[in-house]
């Protein structure tokens, strides 16, 4: 739930989109992280 908070507060806060290194992931599965809050409706791509 952490994760989840820090990297909407970044997203949100517009300075820098965070890394996977930044929380530890590998590429892929902070990837499938990202795409995972889209599906839940908490991020929208463009």
């Amino acid at each position: 739930m952490k994760v989840t908070y820090s990297v909407l507060r970044e997203i949100n806060i517009g300075t820098a989109l965070p890394i996977a290194k930044e929380y530890n992931f590998k590429q892929r599965e902070f990837e499938n992280f990202i795409f995972l809050l889209e599906n839940e409706g908490y991020v929208e791509t463009d």
